[in-house]
């Protein structure tokens, strides 16, 4: 490609035209094609392919991961669609960050024409390109994976469940981490001279960080907020009595009362007071519910902003 010098003559050394010369934005855009061979009727696509893994990954999969693994006492006994509630929102959220994700990963794969090669010249720093194919390709099949793991599950209470259950949250949690690295190096171009996208602004690596950094800000909160519930409700065992008395302690030991007895002065029904555990506290609740939300708040605003960045850049 024959670039302008800066006084506006040709490398031959002939005058530029009027139609020759060539804005900022143009020039960028012309090396990018000749770097990577796209025609720039292809950015519409990229910037659709962005904008997709951002709701898919920022949004939809920190909503749905978030939500099995904190909420599940969420609204007991509510059920939606013959479901709980927590599972419901899982299901919806992690089905249209499956369908999203492989509809961007359709949209690129027919904007380049398929798999890209990897470039082998190492003076122009790390292949940010095939590194960031590379694994976008890798969060594909593990999002592919899980549902399909999902449909195979075993029963609850079954004692191949725990392994299903481990394996599910592995291959979920690697998803979102590998796809949130993914876009990383998508929208930032870090390690790399050759951003993947042209003239997208340097704050979208800010806009990152505070993401990763309230994600991680909400989960210690949420790991520690349920470990207090837990050993706040939690009670020693003890050994169920028989209704005649037989290998149960608490049977010999406080034999039937009278039934015109006094509720309040009957052995058994202090001890039944004493092992019921305590409520669950409503401002812990309320806190992690407080939490959540403005979590939810925080994400879309930063998704919000990529996209509207993505698009008219």
């Amino acid at each position: 490609m024959a670039k302008s010098s800066s006084n506006g003559l040709r490398p031959d050394g002939n005058i530029l035209q009027h139609t020759d010369r060539q804005t900022g934005s143009q020039q960028a855009f012309s090396e990018f094609n000749e770097a990577t061979g796209v025609a720039d009727k292809n950015l519409p696509l990229k910037k659709a392919h962005g904008c997709l893994m951002v709701v898919a990954w920022l949004v939809l999969a920190s909503i749905g991961i978030t939500m099995a693994r904190y909420y599940k006492p969420m609204a007991p006994g509510k059920k939606y669609c013959k479901k709980p509630v927590w599972f419901a929102v899982h299901r919806f959220v992690m089905v249209s960050a499956f369908l999203l994700t492989v509809a961007a990963f359709i949209i690129i794969f027919i904007s380049v024409g398929g798999f890209i090669e990897r470039q082998q010249d190492s003076e122009s720093g790390p292949d940010t390109r095939f590194l960031h194919a590379l694994l976008g390709t890798l969060v594909t099949f593990l999002a592919i994976t899980n549902p399909i793991m999902a449909m195979f599950r075993c029963h609850p209470g079954t004692p191949k469940r725990p392994i299903f259950d481990r394996a599910h949250w592995a291959v979920g949690t690697s998803a979102h981490i590998l796809g949130i690295i993914t876009i990383c190096l998508a929208v930032t171009g870090v390690g790399s001279t050759t951003p993947i996208l042209i003239g997208l602004p340097s704050y979208l690596f800010w806009v990152m960080v505070v993401f990763i950094i309230a994600h991680i800000t909400l989960w210690i909160f949420l790991e520690c907020k349920t470990k207090c519930m837990k050993s706040s409700t939690s009670t020693p065992d003890i050994p169920m009595a028989t209704p005649n008395g037989h290998d149960g302690q608490v049977a010999k030991m406080y034999p039937n009362p009278d039934p015109n007895m006094d509720p309040n002065s009957d052995p058994n029904h202090q001890s039944q007071q004493q092992l019921t555990p305590p409520p669950e506290k409503k401002s812990t609740k309320g806190l992690m519910d407080n939490a959540f939300g403005l979590y939810v708040v925080i994400i879309l605003v930063l998704a919000a902003i990529m996209i509207i960045t993505i698009a008219i850049n």
